[in-house]
């Protein structure tokens, strides 16, 4: 679950977090145990929570990824925007939904 409010140079969101601690809570009181979560991360923090998820994922799994955030299209791909994304750093900044995917499978 990542929620992202607080952005250095975008316009700050107001739910993202609050929806993904939701979710979150949700799926737990389904009995979902195990749920790796990010608030207001900058790109080296989702990288890493984006790696710790997928390292605990085992074949047979089933997985989701919640994302409430700034989200954009760049170079033809969809991205998630981190705290410290601009229109002119998305390449180093930002996660491409396509490196998410192909990690899934």
């Amino acid at each position: 679950m990542v929620g992202i409010n607080a952005y250095e140079y975008l316009t700050p969101l107001k739910n993202c977090v609050g929806d993904a601690d939701e979710v979150e809570k949700g799926l737990r009181k389904v009995g979902v145990k195990r749920v790796t979560s990010a608030s207001d991360c900058n790109y080296e923090q989702l990288m890493n929570k984006t790696n710790e998820f997928l390292s605990q994922l085992r074949e047979g799994d089933v997985a989701l990824a919640y994302f409430a955030t700034h989200a954009a299209m760049y170079r033809n791909q969809n991205v998630v925007l981190t705290t410290e994304s601009t229109t002119a750093n998305m390449a180093e900044t930002s996660l491409p939904m396509q490196l998410l995917l192909t990690r899934f499978v």
